[in-house]
């Protein structure tokens, strides 16, 4: 299971143009990195995937780019300043947190600052490995049931915020996900 913040637990997510943004790159990914989906849900501020990599494209990969093109989609959306900061006339051009220079580094004088201003991301993103039929069941249970736990809408079970149904079952194949990481 992984989930990605954004910077600063901004409810970017209550904009319905940009839980497009973001479902429409899990999906442009799912087929164009060839993982397996097996169900998503975005919050307002954050989102969580249940996946399985392939050995041609492993997690790191594949958050790099879902997160790297939705930034630059929403940065770049009419909507996205006003959004963030009505006071901003102009922003800057778009960067994630996959390019963004490292945290705490005093060698950049200076630059960590700008380009750390025009992400949307947290730096990185929190995984764990889902090894069992059990944490596999639970985790589907926690991505499709937490809008309940942060208390929003119903809206937020229903597309573009979540995906569910068959790919999204509760029967969990090991020797599939063995397979496919080997």
């Amino acid at each position: 299971m992984i989930t990605s913040n954004v910077l600063g637990k901004h409810s970017l997510f209550k904009n319905n143009h940009f839980s497009q943004i973001l479902n429409n790159n899990l999906k442009y990914y799912q087929i164009k990195l060839n993982f397996k989906l097996h169900c998503f849900s975005i919050l307002p501020s954050h989102f969580h995937l249940i996946i399985t990599p392939t050995k041609k494209h492993n997690i790191s990969y594949i958050m790099r780019q879902i997160k790297y093109f939705t930034a630059k989609q929403i940065r770049n959306h009419p909507e996205y300043v006003s959004i963030i900061n009505p006071t901003i006339k102009n922003h800057a051009p778009p960067t994630t947190d996959c390019n963004a220079v490292h945290y705490g580094r005093s060698d950049f004088h200076g630059s960590w600052n700008k380009r750390y201003k025009n992400t949307i991301w947290q730096k990185s993103f929190n995984y764990r490995i889902l090894n069992s039929e059990k944490r596999y069941n639970n985790a589907i249970n926690y991505v499709k049931d937490n809008w309940m736990k942060h208390n929003l809408s119903t809206k937020y079970s229903k597309h573009p915020f979540a995906h569910s149904g068959l790919q999204c079952s509760p029967l969990w194949d090991i020797n599939i996900i063995n397979h496919e990481n080997q």
